[in-house]
């Protein structure tokens, strides 16, 4: 049986992420994910002579349409795969339950999700027809609900986004994206409970001690590591609260058209990850998220959810606190839309707006 979830794990290291790494990989639940590169800025409607070189990490390309197996792939490390195995509860109101339930599927594990009864039909749907339980209730009810299962039902919890061993999986996509392009200057990403921005800031500020370590840097010679800004909504920022109260933040009214980004609550373990190897916080409204998500569709055909939009729309909307140079990557994290909004996307026209 996997460790229960701790709140308070340690941080994370660099074997720790070179093991996850290796689990991830060999886990079958995953696939490597390419890179757009030199993306041409003017197709996003940015300026043709921009400092720097504009590369997309295609996320939304995994097997689930999200990123979320990287994580599950440590967190099921140390489960059986057999149908005696555990019973597994999870809360989700999208990528985690649909990656979840997919993966029990595969390894005929027991699984519930509870879902916030505000999920839209077709996620909920979905998640049911991979063969896992799913219940419905308030989002402020989903917390006590594990709980209960895991206390009167014998349950085990696997947290969707704060789970040490889940950071440690979503390294993968951090020490992945190094291998494919290793003078990366800038990381800009969603953040919802900070799970996946966690993991990659570790993968990238882990990795760059060590090659300078390795090339026996002199003693005045700082360590150099890729900026990493975790983007959220506006109205869904849970995590920029965390750095300005210097504590795991609430927000319980957290809304958002990412539904993804908008979590009740940070994740403690994310927060004290992204805290201690120098994330930045960056904040966009739903406009920006949408316009970027047009963008995206019409004008290089690409149809991602809104909560992978929200890293690129701080670069569109002038969110960066300085201009980036050299290497900037985006991840798209997922592309999980239904299909009357796919349509929608592509048939939307010009917004002046934008």
């Amino acid at each position: 049986m996997a460790a229960a979830y701790n709140p308070d794990a340690p941080l994370l290291t660099l074997n720790d992420l070179s093991d996850a790494y290796a689990t991830v990989q060999s886990s079958g639940l995953i696939r490597r994910t390419p890179i757009l590169t030199d993306v041409d800025p003017q197709l996003l409607g940015l300026p043709a002579d921009a400092d720097y070189r504009l590369h997309l990490k295609l996320e939304c390309a995994q097997l689930t349409g999200s990123f979320k197996p990287r994580g599950l792939a440590v967190q099921l490390a140390g489960l059986t795969g057999a149908g005696s195995g555990p019973k597994l509860v999870t809360m989700s109101a999208g990528n985690y339950g649909r990656s979840f339930a997919a993966v029990c599927r595969a390894r005929r594990l027991h699984g519930l999700v509870l879902m916030p009864d505000s999920a839209p039909r077709h996620r909920v749907d979905h998640i049911r027809s991979q063969g896992v339980l799913v219940e419905t209730c308030p989002s402020s009810e989903l917390q006590s609900r594990v709980d209960a299962k895991v206390a009167n039902e014998g349950y085990q919890f696997l947290h969707p986004f704060d789970d040490q061993p889940l950071i440690a999986g979503h390294a993968s996509l951090g020490l992945e994206l190094l291998e494919q392009l290793p003078q990366v200057d800038t990381v800009l990403l969603g953040c919802g409970g900070g799970g996946l921005s966690a993991g990659v800031a570790a993968a990238l500020a882990l990795s760059s001690k060590s090659r300078l370590d390795e090339d026996a840097r002199s003693a005045d010679e700082e360590p150099r590591s890729p900026v990493v800004y975790a983007v959220e909504p506006e109205t869904a920022c849970t995590m920029r609260l965390s750095f300005e109260q210097d504590r795991p933040a609430s927000m319980p009214q957290a809304r958002s058209i990412a539904g993804g980004l908008a979590p009740p609550y940070a994740g403690a373990n994310a927060y004290r990850h992204l805290r201690h190897f120098g994330a930045r916080s960056l904040l966009v409204n739903d406009a920006e998220i949408g316009a970027c998500q047009r963008r995206l569709a019409r004008n290089l055909g690409l149809i991602v959810e809104p909560s992978a939009c929200a890293g690129l729309a701080a670069l569109l909307f002038d969110r960066l606190e300085e201009p980036p140079v050299g290497d900037l990557c985006v991840v798209l994290t997922g592309r999980n839309v239904s299909p009357e909004d796919a349509m929608r996307l592509l048939a939307a026209g010009d917004d002046e707006s934008e």
